[in-house]
């Protein structure tokens, strides 16, 4: 079973390439937003993808993924790419095309080369979500509906006959898109994905406060309550002017605490760091071992990582992936370094 696609498209949230190893790149593009003068839409920008084949060096990035998804070490993970990569070729060779989904379509051309044909809605972009295309008129096409409607109250008013006209107003209330009753009320006629759109916009805000929101704070709540009862009885009294002044300042008392809350949560954020990853899967008595063998040539970084599925040895402490790259490329020369691989650690 091939998972390519699955580590590719989320890799592609992130990152703009995304490379095979052997076997070619998939790269990210900007497309502007745009006029489609046939269908007369605005269609909104978007990210598409283009396939390299030439690019094949393999850059760690498709090997991470496999580790930190599977929990398995680099080799194994470079492996199981291998091989799925072999089965995609086998693939091709049988049936000529392969689809990978929200990706776009692989497909073998007449002299052998790779053909690839993205998918029509493009790759899923976070801040491009919720994005949808709009139809405008244009203004010679509203002006001539507009002369039609008029000429013809007028040819009916000159008839003398209110039937007609009536029937030839509501044609031009139906053609703008309004409807008249008694009352003269108006109606405006929105398209179903805006108001898709605007329900999921509300949804995200309404959980966001949710969420935000302390829920064991009992006493603020009874607070809050007596504060409005004393409020009710002041106006039933006909004490407006002091009942204003007293409910802002108990109302700002009790917004305050919730404010301080929220910011001594947004304090315990988990932190994490990347390091180099030495040897992984190993016991605890050996990778001991080899921390003290490390050690004594002068590697002082060396220790061991627990808990995160395996016992690892691990070096350096690195806050940016870039940087934890960085320091593997220099210490390459080392044979400790050579089998090396970057791993992500998250604080608890």
């Amino acid at each position: 079973m091939i998972e390519l696609e699955r580590h590719i498209e989320i890799l592609l949230l992130r990152h703009d390439c995304v490379i095979l190893p052997g076997f070619g790149g998939f790269m990210t593009h900007h497309v502007e937003a745009r006029y489609d003068e046939a269908e007369r839409l605005f269609l909104p920008p978007l990210r598409t993808i283009g396939f390299n084949p030439g690019l094949k060096m393999n850059d760690s990035l498709l090997v991470q993924s496999y580790i930190e998804v599977y929990d398995i070490s680099y080799p194994e993970a470079l492996r199981r790419i291998e091989d799925e990569i072999d089965e995609l070729r086998q693939r091709l060779a049988n049936e000529g095309s392969f689809e990978l989904r929200n990706i776009g379509t692989l497909s073998v051309g007449e002299d052998g080369i790779y053909l690839f044909e993205p998918c029509e809605a493009g790759i899923l972009t976070p801040c491009l979500y919720g994005l949808s295309s709009y139809e405008m008129p244009l203004l010679s096409d509203t002006q001539q509906t507009t002369n039609q409607t008029t000429s013809t109250i007028t040819s009916t008013d000159k008839e003398g006959n209110d039937e007609p006209a009536l029937a030839a107003m509501t044609g031009a209330n139906s053609i703008l898109g309004i409807e008249n009753d008694e009352e003269d009320n108006r109606f405006i006629r929105l398209r179903v994905s805006v108001v898709r759109n605007i329900a999921a916009a509300c949804i995200a805000l309404i959980a966001f406060f949710a969420a935000s929101t302390p829920l064991n704070n009992s006493s603020q709540m009874m607070t809050q309550g007596k504060i409005d009862t004393s409020i009710l009885d002041k106006l039933l009294a006909g004490e407006t002017s002091m009942k204003r002044s007293t409910s802002a300042k108990q109302s700002t008392q009790v917004a305050k605490p919730a404010f301080q809350e929220v910011n001594t949560e947004a304090k315990t954020i988990k932190q994490n760091y990347y390091c180099i990853v030495l040897a992984s899967k190993v016991t605890k008595s050996n990778a001991t071992a080899f921390v003290g063998k490390l050690h004594e040539q002068g590697l002082e970084n060396a220790r061991l990582l627990m808990g995160h599925g395996a016992i690892k040895v691990v070096y350096g402490n690195y806050p940016s992936e870039e940087e934890a790259y960085s320091q593997l490329k220099s210490l390459s020369g080392n044979d400790t370094f050579k089998e090396g691989w970057i791993f992500r650690v998250i604080e608890k």
